[in-house]
């Protein structure tokens, strides 16, 4: 069964090893964040079209990165 800290960890182990598998610089690599909200659906950003959120730090989060929303 996959629970939350089990997910984190493949999460976490599958960042490292894309990190490590990479043949550019130390200062060419990106900086890749993963950010995880707890207990909250993928409705519940008024970026994703929810009317009734405002959620103005989720959603310049999401207009400078990139936001997977079929992941």
């Amino acid at each position: 069964m996959l629970n939350r800290r089990n997910f984190l960890q493949i999460g976490a182990l599958s960042a490292a090893a894309l990190l490590t598998r990479c043949s550019v610089k130390k200062s060419e690599r990106p900086n890749i964040l993963f950010i995880f909200t707890d207990q909250q659906t993928w409705r519940a950003m008024s970026c994703a079209g929810n009317p009734h959120l405002s959620t103005p730090a989720l959603d310049r989060l999401a207009a400078e990165g990139t936001r997977f929303e079929q992941a």
